[in-house]
Order: C-alpha cells, then structure tokens, then sequence
C-alpha cells in the first residue's frame, strides 16, 4: 500500500490561499484609502464652494459699519440682515453643496437645525428681528419711523451674534 503524502500539496493551497486573501486585503485597503481621499476631497470642493459667500457676507458686514459711521441707518440695518443671510447660506453650501432659496433668517437657521446643528433659541429671536429689515429698509413706505442710530447698531450686532455662530460650525 501506497501512502502518499499530501502534505506539502495542502501547504501550497493553504500559501496559495493565503496569497490571495493578502490580495483581497490589500486591495480592499486601497478602495477604503481611495474612497477615504474622495471624501476629503468632496468635503474641501463643497468648504472652497462656500468661500464666495463668507466673503460677500463680510462685504455686506463692512458697508452695515461704514453705514452707521454716515449716519445711513437704513443700509446699516439692510446690510446687517444680508451679512447674516450669507453667513448662513455659506453654511448650507459648505454641509450640503446647496442652500434654501429664501430670505428669512428664520427658516435658514431651522434648514441648518435640520442638519443635527443646535441653534440657541435666542438666535431665532434675533434673526426673526434682523430679517424684517430685508424689505423695512429698502422701502421707505413700508417703515413707519425713520431709522435711528440705536437701530443700526442693534442689527449690526445682531449680526455679529449670529455669525459668529456661523463661523464656529464653519471652522468645526
């Protein structure tokens, strides 16, 4: 009787096998590294994406201060209010590559909630303030009194509350 040793045929199946388990491991590294760099890739093309609005926002923000500085309340108020409506679209562009097509602070505060961010309750105070200077500033008829210093700098600082708001979630 013939006993054959088939030994050294399993350890060339087990190396063969281990070989090809190696590859596998490998390869499926690369694909989770490659799918990792487009990720990182995506979430830097939507933060550049946001960088037109965070900078037409400060624009709006400089004209609000030079504003109340020539004694122009009506633009300080309105430029307040546009300062803070790009603040918090550049947040909805930088988390979803889009923004919510309207004018109310309000509902962009609750669109970036519905991200999973908390919004103090007391911004939802302020903004429901500061965005009802988008149409009271522009249109004389729809203002009863005329606009005060003591108005441009609440929305001025209204903003600034809100944006800095803005740029933690932003730089987080």
């Amino acid at each position: 009787m013939n006993i054959i040793n088939i030994s050294p045929i399993f350890l060339v199946l087990e190396q063969s096998l281990l070989a090809q388990r190696k590859k596998l491991v490998v390869y499926h590294a690369l694909k989770v590294v490659k799918l990792n760099m487009y990720i990182e890739l995506i979430s830097y093309l939507v933060l550049v994406l946001a960088d037109p609005w965070i900078e037409r926002a400060e624009d709006f923000l400089t004209i609000a201060k030079d504003s109340l500085e020539r004694k122009i309340y009506a633009l300080a108020c309105f430029n307040s209010q546009q300062a803070t409506e790009l603040y918090l679209k550049a947040i909805l562009v930088s988390k979803t590559g889009s923004h919510v097509f309207t004018h109310s602070l309000v509902e962009l505060l609750e669109s970036i909630e519905s991200l999973g961010f908390e919004v103090p309750e007391e911004l939802f105070v302020i903004a429901e303030a500061l965005e009802s200077h988008y149409i009271k500033a522009r249109y004389p008829a729809r203002h009863t009194k005329p606009y005060t210093e003591r108005d441009a700098k609440r929305c001025i600082e209204y903003a600034k509350q809100i944006i800095r708001f803005a740029k933690k979630i932003l730089e987080g």
